[in-house]
Parts: C-alpha cells; structure tokens; sequence
C-alpha cells in the first residue's frame, strides 16, 4: 500500500499517525488497519497522481497548549486525472489549513481543511458562475 505524505515523513510517524487516525474515525481496535486507510490512501494516491511536482509550502505555523496550526499552499501541475477531469497542463495552488493535536511528542489527532473548491477552478472542473 503506497500511502505517503506529500512531505516526506518517517516511517514510524507515519504509521504512528495512520493508528491514531483509526481511533478518530472510530475503527474498532481489532479491525484490519490496512482495509480502514484504504480509502485515505486512495486519496492520497489519486492528488500525488493528478498533480506531478507535487510540493506543500508552509505559510504559518503557530502553537497553543498541545495544538499547532498550520497554513499552506499545496503546488503542482495538473498532469493526470483528478475528480474525473483529464490533465490541463496548468500549475495549480491551494491553501490547506491542519490542525496538529500532539500528546506525548507525537500527533494524537488532526484535522485538515483545502480549498478544494479553488483546485477544481484552477482545472476547469467547475463551471463557469451565473450573471444576472
């Protein structure tokens, strides 16, 4: 299963933070972790697919108690499939806001928003605005 961060992270994070993430979505603690990731992974796979040059750019990041936020700008070039609409060639951005809940040194949850909504522009999947 090829499920990794955009930026590259340690292995033992990585899964530290998939177990986690089980628990936040409420996966039972016996249930296949591999089968609950699946569909993240998916995720994960298709943007890293669709977007070649694929870079996050942190903009902020700030801490309170055992948070931190994080604001960044995700780059790449729109060259494969995404959300059903073919390769454009364009260069895309979008903003993603995370949330960061750490316990013990390590990330126990979090959270993460994107402009999902800009992307699709950006690749002319979304269509064009009424005028009145």
């Amino acid at each position: 299963m090829r499920c990794v961060s955009a930026v590259s992270i340690p292995a033992v994070a990585e899964a530290q933070l998939a177990l986690r993430s089980l628990e936040r979505i409420g996966a039972r603690p016996d249930a296949d972790a591999a089968a609950a990731l699946r569909p993240v992974c998916r995720m994960v796979d298709e943007y890293r697919a669709a977007l070649s040059d694929l870079r996050v750019e942190v903009e902020q990041q700030f801490s309170a108690g055992d948070r931190v936020a994080t604001v960044s700008t995700l780059r790449g070039v729109h060259a494969g499939e995404l959300m059903g609409t073919g390769p454009t060639g364009r260069e895309v951005a979008f903003a993603m806001i995370t949330i960061s809940r750490f316990e013990d040194g390590r990330i126990a949850e979090e959270w993460e928003i994107a402009d999902t909504a800009s992307l699709l522009a950006q690749i002319g999947a979304l269509p064009e605005p009424a005028h009145s």
